[in-house]
């Protein structure tokens, strides 16, 4: 039950529809080239975002696998890029990885310490999201 609806929430925030808004595709539409490339004052630009975005969905796909040596280095935490299509690309893989990852997690184990967290969704994450 608890597999399925974090399934279920991670396929809503990521292709919609959101609660909260536009999901992560139905932004990253709307996102021209030449916006993701830049950056603001000290500021990381978007399609490093979309990078970080990536690197931890990775790291979470390989703590659900067992592997709780991985980590994410400081390059690929927000790696250099100006290829916004490369990057949807590899946050979509990311996603596809990861509903797969979970959909065989078996539920007994969300209790589980992972490395250093536990892989629990909060109760109250799925108290307040509308079905």
């Amino acid at each position: 039950m608890q597999i399925a609806l974090i399934k279920k929430y991670l396929e809503r925030v990521f292709n919609g529809p959101a609660w909260h808004g536009p999901s992560v595709i139905e932004t990253l539409n709307k996102i021209s080239q030449e916006q993701a490339g830049n950056s603001y004052k000290d500021s990381h630009s978007l399609i490093e975002i979309i990078g970080h975005m990536t690197a931890w969905r990775n790291f979470v796909i390989e703590r659900l696998k067992g592997n709780n040596d991985f980590d994410v280095s400081e390059e690929l935490n927000f790696p250099k890029s100006n290829d916004l299509a490369a990057a949807i690309a590899s946050l979509k893989g990311s996603q596809q990885t990861l509903i797969e990852c979970i959909t065989g997690f078996p539920e007994e184990r969300l209790r589980e310490k992972v490395g250093w967290k536990n892989l629990l969704i909060p109760s109250h994450a799925t108290r307040n999201y509308p079905s």
